[in-house]
């Protein structure tokens, strides 16, 4: 089992949040009793809970840990601005330590949810330059002097 110390829950991303940044957070979902893996997968969905897959995460890859009562989602890629995120996982994927009793919740159409939203872009990096404006879901990108710009 993992050991999560202060300095890695810096990083977490907690149902709810939002202005979280695009990268570099693990992703926390904490349950009422201790955990373990099962089989499935952990998806991250944009915009709603049945949204387009923005990630998937097989729970034996290594991106998917249980740490006592916490499920922690370590996504590789980087989420997109201003955008609701939802977590969503396989009925089974998780699993209570001490009853064996499979995670049945947390899937496309359970009531119970876990979203956060991401931060707005303005000052931060996109494609190689530096986004300054945004209007009607077009950003205006200053690049570095030395470079070129090709439409």
């Amino acid at each position: 089992m993992m050991k999560l110390t202060k300095t890695d829950q810096s990083t977490f991303v907690y149902d709810g949040e939002t202005n979280v940044g695009v990268n570099g957070k693990s992703i926390v979902r904490v349950f009422n009793q201790q955990i373990i893996l099962g089989e499935g997968v952990v998806r991250l969905r944009k915009g709603i809970q049945s949204g387009e897959v923005l990630e998937e995460l097989e729970t034996s890859s290594g991106k998917v840990l249980a740490s006592g009562a916490e499920l922690v989602v370590l996504p590789d890629h980087t989420l997109p601005y201003e955008t609701k995120v939802f977590l969503t996982v396989d009925d089974g994927a998780v699993i209570a330590k001490n009853s064996g009793e499979r995670c049945t919740f947390l899937n496309e159409t359970s009531e119970r949810t876990f979203s956060f939203t991401t931060e707005d872009p303005i000052g931060k990096p996109l494609d190689g330059g530096t986004i300054l404006s945004k209007s009607n879901g077009r950003y205006l990108i200053v690049s570095p002097k030395r470079s070129e710009m090709i439409l």
